[in-house]
């Protein structure tokens, strides 16, 4: 069951520049920081199959993942049968680990990013030189209203 996997396959804490030594990499939902995480961007570039634990939250890229391809979906009811099927297939692994790669590649690659941010900032860009951006003054915050009052 999930309990004796994480027992006897799982380490307390590794440090992120150790995650290649690894066969399967296990993203959880949340942050150990309190803040966003970005741990599951990181978890592809180290070479090794990605579990992801089933929860709710969404990334903007989410939406081009897909179970079985780019990683593996689990969660308590199906940990240990997934590392079963996934140690007794070298050629499934492959394919997870190549998928994840492109995955990578084509979605959270430098140039990506940048293109990605680029657009959204043209966007933005563009909407904020048609017109004023609707903010009433009384409620606005700005540095020459405080000059103002003082």
């Amino acid at each position: 069951d999930a309990r004796d996997v994480l027992r006897e396959r799982t380490k307390p804490h590794v440090a992120q520049h150790d995650f290649s030594r690894y066969r399967y990499l296990l993203h959880m939902p949340g942050s150990a920081t309190g803040s966003y995480s970005r741990n599951l961007q990181y978890l592809w570039s180290h070479g090794a199959i990605v579990l992801i634990w089933k929860h709710t939250a969404r990334e903007w890229y989410y939406t081009h993942l897909r179970d079985g391809v780019h990683y593996v979906s689990v969660d308590e009811t199906n940990l240990y049968s997934v590392l079963q099927k996934l140690d007794a297939s070298p050629s499934l692994q492959l394919k997870l680990r190549r998928g994840g790669r492109q995955f990578a590649f084509k979605h959270l690659s430098g140039r990506t990013l940048v293109d990605r941010w680029q657009s959204i900032m043209g966007v933005l860009q563009d909407r904020q030189a048609r017109r004023r951006p609707p903010i009433q003054n009384e409620t606005a915050c700005t540095c020459d209203a405080a000059r103002e009052v003082l």
